[in-house]
C-alpha cells in the first residue's frame, strides 16, 4: 500500500481547503444557482469531508426570498471563518430577507 501524500491526509489544514470555503460563501450569498449545479463530490475534493456541508447550507439558502424571479438578495448580517489550532473550521453565516 503506498503512503498518502501529505496534501491529501484527511484533518490536514491547506489553504486550498480555506479558499474553497471563503469562496463558497460568496457564491453562496451572490450567486447560489451556481453552486447547485456542482457535483458534490467537489466540495469534498476542494474542502475536505466537512466541505459537504455546503451542500446544507445551500438547501437553507434556497428558502430565502430571493430564490424567485424579482427576489432581492439577501443582506448579510454576519459572516465569520475560522481554523483554530484544533484543524476543526468553524464558519457562521446569517443572512436577512429584504
Amino acid at each position: 500500500m503506498e503512503p498518502v501524500p501529505p496534501e491529501r491526509r484527511p484533518g490536514e489544514r491547506r489553504l486550498e481547503g480555506r479558499l474553497a470555503y471563503e469562496q463558497a460563501l460568496d457564491e453562496l450569498i451572490a450567486n447560489p444557482e451556481r453552486l447547485a449545479g456542482r457535483p458534490h463530490i467537489d466540495y469534498v475534493r476542494e474542502a475536505g469531508s466537512e466541505g459537504i456541508e455546503l451542500v446544507m447550507w445551500l438547501i437553507a439558502r434556497g428558502a430565502m426570498s430571493d430564490s424567485g424571479p424579482g427576489g432581492t438578495a439577501p443582506h448579510v448580517q454576519h459572516r465569520f471563518y475560522h481554523v483554530p489550532a484544533s484543524n476543526t473550521a468553524v464558519g457562521h453565516l446569517i443572512l436577512e430577507n429584504r
